[in-house]
């Protein structure tokens, strides 16, 4: 017979009350993004993001001509600078690494950005959505996309 502690069990509500917590401060400010239905405007850097991130992958040039072809509000999109893309990335969250708030059900995944490679030819800098790192891959690969304008 399994023998339970009151003990135990302030141990795992105080855990659960931190992990709470954490998750907590793991959003963005409130005030820091405008969402919209399909585009969320960042109130910090004045950019305006895809809401939705492309359901397929692509190349490099096909992400590029993707987002210079989605017309989204009838506006013009192009694929984000590494620098730009991360600015969604939240330091303190994981598995997505971008604020679910504001960007609901983004897939953990790799994203293209705007920036080649300045060592390498043929290679571009991509983003990772789960815990926020970049690196470069090779133009050729696939990878998701999320525009901006």
């Amino acid at each position: 017979m399994r023998k339970t502690s009151r003990v135990g069990s302030a141990c795992a509500v105080a855990l659960g009350a931190t992990i709470l917590a954490l998750n907590a401060r793991s959003a963005a400010p409130d005030d820091q993004y405008t969402v919209g239905s399909d585009t969320v405007f960042d109130n910090k850097t004045q950019l305006t993001w895809q809401r939705a991130p492309s359901s397929n992958t692509y190349t490099w040039q096909a992400a590029d001509d993707y987002c210079k072809e989605l017309g989204l509000g009838g506006l013009s999109w192009r694929l984000p600078a590494v620098r730009e893309f991360l600015t969604l990335i939240d330091t303190e969250a994981y598995n997505p690494s971008i604020d679910a708030r504001a960007f609901p059900n983004t897939p953990t995944t790799w994203f293209w950005s705007s920036s080649p490679s300045a060592n390498v030819a043929g290679y571009a800098w991509i983003v990772d959505s789960k815990d926020g790192s970049s690196a470069n891959d090779d133009i050729h690969s696939s990878h998701r996309v999320r525009c901006v304008r």
